[in-house]
């Protein structure tokens, strides 16, 4: 058995046209947002800002996007998962996490069946940032779900 394995992750090309459509679709709902990708190990590629948005919305989308992408589900879906669980330790837990969201924003980005990053927009409503997000993955020709 190898001591290495080996993970695909996306190009900062790749990563800047999912940011570019996830801003340009917040412009479509004229809304203000802040849309960042991040690798599986949490280190961010590429982000962007419309200086309209909130200030702490930079720092909400990154946390959106490493839930994303260390997870391989939508952050819209976390909730949904916990209460699911059943177990008041999991409920109070989980959303106190450091960098873990449980609302929504936040897309896995897969190629295949691999899962390779996440993006997080925020600054509008969950749906709104879940379609932001989803519209750069369209852009750069990316899915959220493995296939």
């Amino acid at each position: 058995m190898s001591a290495t394995i080996q993970l695909t992750s996306l190009n900062w090309d790749a990563a800047l046209k999912v940011v570019r459509g996830a801003l340009e679709h917040a412009q479509t709902l004229d809304i203000a947002v802040c849309a960042v990708v991040m690798d599986r190990g949490g280190n961010q590629i590429a982000a962007g800002r419309d200086p309209r948005a909130p200030f702490h919305s930079n720092g909400i989308a990154a946390d959106k996007a490493t839930t994303a992408a260390g997870f391989g589900m939508p952050t819209s879906q976390w909730w949904g998962f916990i209460e699911q669980m059943n177990s008041p330790g999991i409920t109070a837990g989980l959303p106190s996490t450091d960098r873990l969201t449980v609302f929504g924003g936040g897309v896995p980005i897969y190629q295949g069946a691999e899962l390779i990053a996440g993006i997080g927009v925020s600054g509008g409503s969950e749906e709104q940032d879940e379609a932001c997000a989803r519209a750069g993955l369209a852009l750069a020709g990316l899915v959220a779900e493995p296939g």
